[in-house]
């Protein structure tokens, strides 16, 4: 994929906003966010979109999949739990450090066999720009929670908020062409449809949990996350196998 990475996510998230503005101006027809509280909802987006998502896709470039991985999943819980804490949402209880440890070696698990340890400076510099990321992340999550606007609508505003700041980002950092983008290729349309509407769905969904839950309830999404991604793994490949067989290929 030829495309910049924070223009190519600036102008996923602006469409996925446009999609979700569209989903709520039919469910929530007569929801809009007060002038009063737009401020509150820059901030948010500023933090959980394009900070999140502006420092995690250049971070990623420098750093190899599973080290990425085991970070992101292992300090998305602790720094949505510590914020938490901070803001005196929740207490920090043996409970919740125990079953986050339990977490933590269950991703080191999965991931750390395939870790590649190099000592150029990038992948130091990559994995910083990950961490700051999800605390932006957690941090905008928390502090949303006061925002009491329906979960499309709001997630639509973040959305086109943080993806216009991240195409200007774009324009100011990495300089994108149009031919650099490559919209009209396949595995790019792919990477579209994939990103639209998974992304939108999981977005919408930790927005409406961040709302009704703790932020340590929420957090353990990203400990089922790896299972739910080796499940699939397992079954596509239990499938190829059955496909073969049927078709007589060895």
């Amino acid at each position: 994929m030829e495309a910049p990475p924070i223009a190519f996510a600036g102008s996923r998230t602006i469409f996925a906003g446009l999609l979700l503005l569209a989903i709520s101006s039919v469910i929530h027809k007569h929801a809009t966010i007060s002038l009063t509280d737009y401020i509150n909802v820059i901030i948010v987006a500023i933090l959980m979109i394009a900070i999140f998502t502006g420092f995690t896709y250049w971070g990623i470039q420098y750093v190899s999949a599973s080290l990425a991985a085991l970070v992101s999943q292992g300090f998305s819980p602790i720094s949505l739990l510590l914020f938490s804490v901070m803001y005196k949402e929740e207490s920090l209880t043996c409970a919740k450090v125990f079953s986050i440890s339990v977490g933590l070696g269950g991703i080191s698990v999965l991931f750390l066999p395939n870790i590649v340890i190099t000592n150029d400076l990038t992948q130091v510099v990559g994995l910083l720009a990950i961490v700051i990321g999800i605390a932006s992340f957690s941090f905008g999550s928390i502090i949303s929670r006061a925002l009491g606007y329906p979960t499309v609508t709001l997630a639509a505003h973040l959305n086109i908020i943080g993806g216009i700041i991240l195409l200007m980002l774009s324009a100011i950092f990495e300089k994108p062409e149009l031919s650099d983008i490559g919209y009209i290729k396949s595995e790019v349309m792919a990477a579209w449809f994939f990103l639209l509407f998974a992304g939108t769905l999981g977005f919408v969904i930790h927005t409406y949990l961040i709302k009704v839950w703790k932020a340590s309830e929420v957090s353990t999404q990203a400990f089922i996350t790896p299972i739910i991604a080796m499940s699939l793994d397992f079954f596509c490949l239990i499938m190829c196998c059955i496909s073969h067989k049927l078709l007589g290929r060895d």
